[in-house]
């Protein structure tokens, strides 16, 4: 497709007639018998810089809806980093990454992980269940220092 401006007294397309300084769009065949008679302003990509996702749903208790309300969601944010007083960087890594906390085959890791998250429950924490180590222990230290619990005897 491209998008064509009339220059000479007029012209006709497909049945439609267009005169001088007309602009309209003609597909790449017709544009090709008109060419001498217009002047082409752009050329015209079907789909632009547009891409399509297609997903296939096969659980239907879902709300399609409200899960291409998320998609869209997702695909804006994409990339973008977080910023302003209201956002988590933490909470917002944990959902983007969505990467599964406890690795295979290392059960070490998975202790140590398991006892973050009873050390977390003790202090009182929520949503912990989904946290990975890294922001577990970031929020646990926080947490001591609020409450001054890592300070030494003398209160320095």
């Amino acid at each position: 497709m491209k998008t064509v401006k009339v220059k000479g007294i007029g012209v006709q397309v497909n049945g439609i007639s267009y005169f001088k300084n007309d602009v309209f769009e003609v597909t790449d065949e017709d544009y090709e018998s008109i060419k001498e008679m217009v002047n082409a302003l752009k050329e015209n990509n079907e789909n632009g810089n547009k891409r399509v996702v297609q997903i296939k749903v096969e659980n239907e208790d879902l709300d399609l809806k409200e899960v291409e309300k998320y998609l869209y969601n997702c695909l804006e944010n994409f990339g973008k980093v977080p910023t302003g007083e209201n956002s988590n960087p933490e909470e917002n890594e944990d959902v983007n990454n969505n990467v599964n906390d406890t690795n295979v085959g290392d059960s070490n890791e998975d202790e140590e992980l398991e006892a973050l998250r009873e050390r977390a429950k003790e202090l009182g924490m929520k949503n912990i269940h989904n946290m990975k180590k890294e922001t577990l222990i970031a929020k646990i230290q926080e947490i001591k220092e609020k409450t001054g619990e890592n300070l030494n005897p003398e209160g320095e």
